[in-house]
């Protein structure tokens, strides 16, 4: 099917992730809240330390596929490719999230809730493969309404289930419900496939998406998908690393505070994240044109954009530190219980954390435009080094304060060693358009010459 491609302006773009991104937070943030509201801070730290182990298992299956099928502006990988190499490596995590626990020496009920909830991490991957092709298409408002209709419903399903059984196991299993419905009659429904038909990447894909069944079969060639995934594999393992990485104070607080103490950090740090999610669905959407400006050599524009989005993340930081400073307490009494309130120098130090995060975020997303995959590895490493040493050192100290600034060493390396890779990479594009600008000049005179 061919036809004209009918692409948003950034701004509506921008809008409807961001609105997709805030039903995924606020959703996230509200079950916490009804964990804290029907159930004790301990419940809200076994949820916390099921979602800090699950989390980083599902990342194996997204593995960043998403970032190599958009950047893929030659078409090496069409989208059933994409789709058999997600299940490849969904299938990967599901088996290692037992093995895990069996690790751990987690109880039946911590492991049952460690499974459930990383089986809803890994159909939302199976999703980001109808997102990706989306996304290169430049429809993500399609994934923002995709978004905007999945959370309200799991939350919804989910608070539900906790009011009638208050068992934190069964209400994280309905939630898996509202996603599994969410993947089969929206995410990959026809209606993805057609408004992406009109480019070279959707073509394909349409003429496959009439039935049910086609709508899920991948493509298999398994040199071509190793391959992808062997590209992926550095980011991929950066974002298992970053997603582990910042996740060490809670594994530290669990170790040495337990889940009571748990539960009051992460529910306060849910406050802040918001501000986090607001930077990811900005580096979303301007993610396909970074790359294609790095892809171009245009660096005065990638260097703009990124600049823009730099000042955003910082003005929100500052804006969430005022409001936090300003009505803190109230909030946090009214939004949880009085116990929590009694924090709140704790959240202001968790809002300096996010905010460092959001400009974080915008170098991690200009890296991965700029496809230096590899050089994040090694920063990575440094940042989890950091984050393990300062939370060993701190937490048994100073408590919870010692888990924020923990956090806070972690997010500044990622920014101003994010920071120091862009600058390099726009260096080399630059001598490298350059370059290609001298060869071009000689061969125009040599046939000029000739003539």
């Amino acid at each position: 099917m061919s036809g004209i491609r009918n692409i948003p302006s950034l701004t509506v773009l921008f809008a409807w992730t961001f609105a997709g991104s805030l039903a995924y937070a606020g959703a996230q943030w509200t079950m916490i809240v009804l964990f804290a509201k029907l159930g004790n801070p301990a419940m809200v730290g076994q949820y916390s330390f099921a979602a800090a182990i699950a989390y980083p298992i599902s990342l194996i299956a997204n593995l960043q596929l998403r970032v190599v099928f958009v950047n893929d502006h030659e078409g090496r990988w069409p989208f059933r490719r994409l789709l058999g190499a997600r299940y490849l490596l969904a299938a990967l995590a599901w088996v290692t999230l037992p093995l895990i626990c069996l690790c751990i020496r987690s109880s039946g009920r911590t492991t049952a809730l460690i499974v459930l909830l990383g089986t809803s991490m890994l159909l939302d991957s199976l999703s980001e493969s109808y997102y990706s092709l989306l996304q290169k298409s430049e429809r993500m408002d399609r994934v923002g309404r995709s978004q905007m209709f999945k959370n309200p419903l799991c939350l919804a399903i989910a608070g539900i289930t906790l009011y009638f059984t208050r068992d934190i196991v069964f209400a994280v299993g309905a939630a898996l419900l509202g996603r599994l419905a969410t993947l089969i009659f929206y995410d990959s429904a026809p209606e993805t496939f057609r408004i992406t038909s009109a480019s070279p990447w959707g073509a394909d894909a349409y003429a496959l998406s009439g039935t049910f069944f086609a709508r899920f079969r991948p493509q298999w060639s398994l040199r071509s998908q190793l391959e992808m995934i062997w590209i992926a594999l550095p980011l991929g393992a950066v974002y298992v690393l970053s997603s582990f990485n910042m996740n060490i104070p809670r594994y530290v607080i669990e170790r040495y505070l337990g889940p009571h103490e748990l539960g009051i950090y992460s529910a306060l740090s849910y406050l802040p994240f918001a501000a986090v999610l607001f930077a990811s669905a900005l580096g979303y959407v301007t993610f396909a044109r970074l790359g294609r400006m790095f892809f171009e050599g245009d660096v005065p524009k990638f260097k703009w954009l990124l600049g823009r989005m730099v000042m955003i993340a910082a003005g929100l930081g500052i804006l969430g530190f005022l409001v936090s400073a300003a009505a803190g307490k109230p909030i946090l009494r009214i939004l949880y219980r009085p116990e929590y309130a009694e924090h709140v120098d704790l959240l202001l130090w968790l809002v300096v954390v996010s905010g460092v995060a959001c400009i974080a975020n915008c170098m991690g997303v200009a890296m991965t435009a700029a496809s230096q995959f590899r050089p994040q590895i090694p920063l990575f490493l440094v940042m989890g080094a950091v984050s393990a040493l300062t939370a060993f050192a701190l937490v048994p100290r100073i408590g919870l304060y010692g888990a924020a600034l923990a956090s806070l060493a972690a997010v500044t390396v990622q920014g101003v060693g994010g920071y120091g890779i862009v600058r390099r990479a726009l260096k080399r594009r630059v001598a490298s358009a350059a370059k290609d600008g001298r060869d071009s000049s000689l061969v125009a005179d040599a046939l000029v010459s000739e003539s």
